[in-house]
């Protein structure tokens, strides 16, 4: 008789691999239920965290105890306050909720032995080449995206964009695979990597994608903290800027790297996200109701796919769950930490400062795919290091 645990074991590793397959098609994966707009990856965790539900023991949900019920509180109290209908902010509560479990379900996916830790990054690895590669065949093929703001996306033209049709999203995960590829070298010095750290680099200089240039610096210089100098972060910046100066350009304001119309764009954003927070600094508006929010008490029309998000994760979590709820992230974050391995915590320390960096200009901390690779790579740091549940 086939062991119920191994089968479940057997089917959450075939829908991570579902999950890792799709991962790279972006929002091309995109379909609509009863209205709402869903992505296949969502689906492949939502399973995973289902079946995972059945049979194993929470860990990351558990450190975000404290986190999810001042999440539910928040979003029911609005429910009673604003009247609220749409229930686009419970789908977004069930999705973060799904996230986590994907924390546990690695986790004991390699505790099973199922996987190998060298397998899921290596699958990582080429889940972000892909779609460095697929934005590269966007930018060669299709650099124009202008005709997509008729369906409510930005304008880009010259940027790539890849199949996350955003090239400040997709900069981020270029950057996560940057410095998951440059850690795998330090310890393997494959030429493979050496390739695809060229292909994923490339990619991520033709996003012109200030935050995501910012958030690359923060991340290496952690990583290399240890031996980088003073003169060699100088000459390292240098080179950086040297490789900007020089690269080819398109006749748009997106590719000039010192235009301000984004950051006056970003100072509105800010401005309606502080007049949320004055109004609802404890427990916020509720997560995530911001569209419902700025349809009904802040613009007459709104119709963007950002109309669900702030330029600016803290200010989105602040906004939504009030200072109770950002402080419980934050304590949340540091207990899960505690498990990651001495010599693993400089690479996962790295990507959370990438994403921190990158979040303060956009809300990338709570992109799905962002949260995908996060949890993934943070389960995999765990196992590296041996520990078990507490």
């Amino acid at each position: 008789m086939v062991d119920a645990k191994t089968t479940h074991t057997k089917i959450i590793y075939l829908l991570l691999i579902g999950y890792l397959i799709s991962f790279p098609f972006g929002q091309f994966t995109s379909f609509s239920i009863f209205s709402y707009d869903l992505f296949l990856t969502d689906l492949f965790v939502l399973l995973i965290a289902l079946i995972h539900s059945l049979k194993y023991k929470f860990s990351a949900v558990k450190h975000f105890t404290v986190f999810i019920t001042i999440m539910l509180f928040s979003y029911l109290f609005s429910l009673v306050y604003y009247d609220f209908t749409s229930m686009l902010g419970s789908l977004y509560l069930i999705r973060l909720l799904a996230y986590l479990i994907l924390f546990d379900a690695v986790l004991s996916l390699l505790k099973s032995k199922t996987v190998t830790t060298e397998n899921i990054q290596i699958l990582l690895v080429f889940a972000g080449s892909i779609a460095a590669f697929f934005g590269l065949l966007q930018y060669l093929f299709s650099p124009d995206l202008r005709f997509l703001y008729y369906i409510g996306w930005d304008m880009h033209y010259g940027r790539l964009a890849g199949t996350f049709l955003d090239p400040t999203f997709i900069g981020l995960i270029l950057v996560l695979n940057i410095l998951l590829i440059v850690n795998k070298y330090l310890s393997k010095r494959e030429n493979y990597l050496v390739f695809l750290f060229i292909i994923n680099f490339s990619a991520l200089l033709l996003t012109f994608s200030r935050a995501s240039y910012l958030a690359l610096i923060a991340g290496i210089f952690l990583l290399f903290r240890k031996q980088l100098s003073l003169k060699k972060i100088i000459l390292v910046v240098a080179v950086f800027f040297a490789i900007l100066y020089f690269l080819p350009r398109y006749s748009s304001e997106g590719t000039t790297l010192l235009r301000t119309s984004t950051i006056f764009a970003k100072l509105d954003d800010y401005s309606d996200a502080l007049i949320v927070i004055k109004e609802n600094p404890l427990f916020g508006i509720g997560y995530n109701n911001l569209c419902d929010y700025k349809v009904r008490f802040m613009y007459d029309n709104y119709d963007s796919h950002s109309c669900s998000g702030l330029d600016s994760s803290m200010l989105f979590l602040l906004s939504t769950t009030g200072i109770a709820g950002i402080v419980a992230f934050i304590y949340s974050f540091q207990k899960l930490t505690i498990k990651l391995r001495d010599k693993q915590k400089l690479l996962v320390y790295s990507s959370m400062t990438a994403v921190f960096v990158h979040s303060l200009f956009s809300n990338s901390m709570f992109y799905p795919w962002i949260m995908g690779w996060m949890f993934i790579l943070m389960a995999v740091s765990v196992k590296l290091g041996g520990k078990t549940d507490s």
